[in-house]
């Protein structure tokens, strides 16, 4: 999984080179890491990248295109008003937004994120309202019929989002297992803020999670088609921009 985190693809041949094993150990242990999830298995090798059928793990993705996220994150920031109620989902790019939330302070924060949960738990002025049931790893949250339940006794002024790909007006989800969580999730706020880099515009993923039009605000970075921009703004949520690094 580190060889593959490097460059998110590797093939059999350099496993077999790299680990000093046989090709059917690396077949054998490939096998069993995609039936976790943590990659998918392709022609001469495997990838650990998100594809349109395949969510990538939260470690791999927690890392990939940082300095996006970031940017994105300090506009979300500006959203949040002291004294308000918000929900962050267990996205990576919600973990990178809870990191600036000590600026808004007071706030209640809802989330079933893990990395969000320990890093808020010692942050002054946080109500953290932690959402919990069955930890999937996958995921780095908590997760199943427990945590649905959860989410439906809240409600919040806002929920910060994020989704694996955005299409014109069609809003895609890549896991049918996390699906109806973020939709209680999404439920629950009053305001609704789509948190998305440039590498999902234009893209689909296996599962559609609504439309366009239910969003109040779209935030991603600069490097996204001007043309797919207009698209989703066509389709009701004002959109900002970050202005990114090259």
């Amino acid at each position: 999984m580190n060889l593959l985190f490097e460059n998110g693809f590797a093939t059999v041949e350099e496993l077999v080179d790299k680990l000093g094993v046989s090709r059917m150990t690396v077949h054998r242990d490939l096998d069993e890491l995609q039936a976790r999830g943590s990659l998918m298995k392709v022609r001469g090798g495997a990838t650990a990248a998100r594809t349109e059928n395949f969510e990538s793990s939260w470690r791999y993705r927690r890392n990939e295109h940082l300095d996006w996220k970031l940017a994105i994150a300090r506009q979300a920031i500006e959203l949040v008003e002291p004294g308000d109620s918000i929900i962050i989902d267990p996205s990576t790019t919600g973990h990178v937004f809870s990191s600036l939330l000590h600026e808004k302070t007071p706030l209640k924060v809802v989330t079933p994120s893990l990395p969000v949960i320990a890093d808020l738990t010692n942050v002054s002025g946080i109500e953290l309202h932690a959402i919990g049931g069955i930890f999937d790893p996958h995921f780095n949250c908590f997760m199943g019929a427990n945590a649905e339940d959860e989410a439906c006794k809240y409600r919040v002024d806002k929920v910060f989002m994020s989704m694996a790909a955005v299409n014109g007006r069609t809003i895609c989800h890549s896991e049918a297992r996390a699906i109806a969580l973020d939709r209680k999730l999404f439920d629950a706020a009053r305001e609704h803020i789509l948190m998305f880099d440039s590498s999902k515009l234009g893209h689909t993923a296996l599962h559609v999670f609504g439309d366009a039009s239910e969003w109040q605000w779209a935030i991603t970075d600069g490097h996204g088609d001007a043309a797919r921009l207009d698209e989703l703004r066509a389709a009701g949520p004002q959109v900002i921009v970050a202005a990114t690094p090259n």
